[in-house]
């Protein structure tokens, strides 16, 4: 370890003096008479062995206390040193004669005593406190300037004069048609996985070619439109008695009343809806499987809040303009108050116009079925109906003046063959 000492001076001299200036201020302060005789404290200890280290490497001629005195230089030099160190008797350190250097080998001016010296430092030194990183400067790029989320919220983004990103949003779930709105055409297919449904659909329109093209009602500009009951279903209800609606006289065990134009699509207060099932201008129903109704169904989910307000996302300014000019309906903050969002009900000038463009059935190459599959309906109680596919209509329906004899039972009476019924 002391072989290595004397080599290793100049690195350690920064390290030694913190705790060296320790041990010699407490030795000062209490008086080093105190310590005869017994173990010094690890910084005495130190300086002890450095000054007889020096004194065995430098001769008198080649100024071992200029080394000793080196040393100690960053801590401020040797004057506060007491003269018992510089003159220190051996036997009062843990110091050992190493056995790789000679004697009085060390030169004036070598890298252990060299003859410019460092200045004189102050001590041991405070550490200075890390300056806190400068504040970054706000910047929103341009794409997060004007932005729409999710069709319904018209984001705003910008710095206020502290800096700090400041957000303002736009929200709305329901808005205005404009009295001069452009029509925007929504098409739609209707799949031949719907069978029942796309036939029910398209024989309706057929007899009915008004509602071939559905312009969206006021009620449905909503993100979501609450269901309304129809009277069209109410009176399928009642034209069929319960007995023969019996899982056990079908093939398909879960079925639906299925109206045609769908009441999203209606006013309610127009006659397809306050006349259903009384005249023929209002909603058409059949009887049919639960996955063709509520498949097709999702056809025309949404199409009169959402198509309406992604065409006009391609123009953002005017999204913008038709968002700020809309009136406010209240006003809150953000999560985590992060900006502040202005419920509103704009006013848009697209409105839009739903229409199947292709039925699938009805396809080149396909075979039609006769009379638009009511044969092939599986919740038609054929066992006990069985010249009447008709069953699963209403009574108002077309398909009954074409088709006059088919009915021969009364379906508002309980199921009771063979008086009223055919047996299965």
């Amino acid at each position: 370890m002391v072989d290595t000492f004397i080599e290793a001076l100049p690195a350690i001299a920064q390290i030694g003096c913190f705790i060296l200036i320790l041990a010699l201020k407490l030795v000062i302060d209490i008086g080093l008479s105190i310590f005869r005789g017994r173990a010094l404290i690890a910084g005495v200890d130190m300086a002890l062995t450095a000054a007889e280290l020096t004194n065995y490497v430098y001769s008198k001629g080649e100024d071992p206390l200029g080394a000793f005195s080196w040393w100690l230089s960053p801590c401020g030099g040797t004057d506060l040193v007491p003269d018992e160190i510089n003159n220190a008797p051996t036997g009062k350190s843990s110091y050992k004669q190493p056995k790789k250097i000679k004697k009085h080998s060390g030169k004036k001016g070598d890298e252990g005593n060299p003859r410019s010296r460092p200045k004189p430092g102050t001590g041991p030194s405070k550490p200075k406190p890390k300056p806190k990183p400068p504040k970054k400067k706000c910047n929103v790029p341009p794409k997060q300037r004007t932005k729409v989320i999710a069709s319904k919220i018209l984001q705003l983004q910008s710095c206020d004069s502290n800096d700090n990103r400041v957000t303002e949003q736009y929200y709305f779930t329901t808005m205005t048609y404009h009295s001069t709105a452009t029509e925007h055409l929504v098409t739609k297919t209707c799949s031949s996985i719907w069978t029942q449904a796309c036939y029910h659909y398209s024989s309706a329109n057929r007899e009915n070619p008004h509602w071939t093209r559905l312009t969206c009602p006021q009620a449905a500009a909503t993100a979501s439109r609450d269901r309304e009951g129809a009277k069209a279903t109410n009176t399928w209800s009642k034209e069929h008695d319960k007995s023969w609606e019996e899982e056990k006289y079908r093939e398909q065990d879960k079925c639906d009343r299925d109206e045609w134009p769908p009441a999203y699509l209606l006013e309610p207060d127009g006659p397809e809806m306050l006349e259903g099932g009384q005249t023929k201008k209002g909603q058409r129903v059949r009887f049919m499987p639960r996955e063709d109704n509520r498949k097709a169904g999702n056809v025309w989910r949404g199409v009169c809040f959402h198509p309406a307000l992604e065409k006009l996302k391609g123009d953002l300014l005017e999204y913008q303009r038709m968002c700020q000019a809309a009136p406010i309906l209240s006003t809150g903050q953000l999560p985590q108050g992060s900006g502040i969002r202005h419920v509103i009900e704009p006013v848009i000038n697209i409105r839009p116009v739903f229409t199947f463009s292709e039925y699938q059935h009805s396809a080149a190459g396909n075979t039609p079925l006769r009379d638009d599959g009511l044969w092939e309906n599986k919740c038609w109680p054929s066992g006990i109906a069985k010249t009447d596919p008709g069953w699963a209509l209403l009574s108002i329906d077309e398909w009954h003046d074409k088709n006059p004899n088919a009915k021969k039972w009364d379906y508002k009476k309980p199921y009771n063959p063979p008086t009223n019924g055919d047996k299965p």
